[in-house]
């Protein structure tokens, strides 16, 4: 090995413990959303969104958006069949 040649000796590899620091107004609002700090590290900026904004939404709000996707999307169809 490169360090046993150049000093002689070869340094043990030690495990070193890690943390993250969440200032508590950050930790209120994780916890506000149901969010650990892993899940904010593992998604991406838009999967984030697209999940605050789902559990945000009402029920009815999901439904009725539901109801007017499915309306639209018939109303194509007739247009445009095919």
């Amino acid at each position: 090995m490169l360090f046993d040649k150049i000093l002689g000796r070869v340094t043990p590899a030690q495990p070193r413990f890690s943390g993250t620091l969440v200032e508590p107004a950050i930790g209120d609002l994780l916890r506000k959303h149901e969010l650990g700090v892993d899940r904010v590290f593992k998604e991406t900026q838009d999967s984030l969104a697209q999940l605050l904004a789902a559990r945000s939404m009402p029920v009815e709000g999901k439904q009725k958006l539901a109801r007017a996707v499915s309306a639209l999307d018939a109303e194509l169809d007739r247009c445009w069949p095919g």
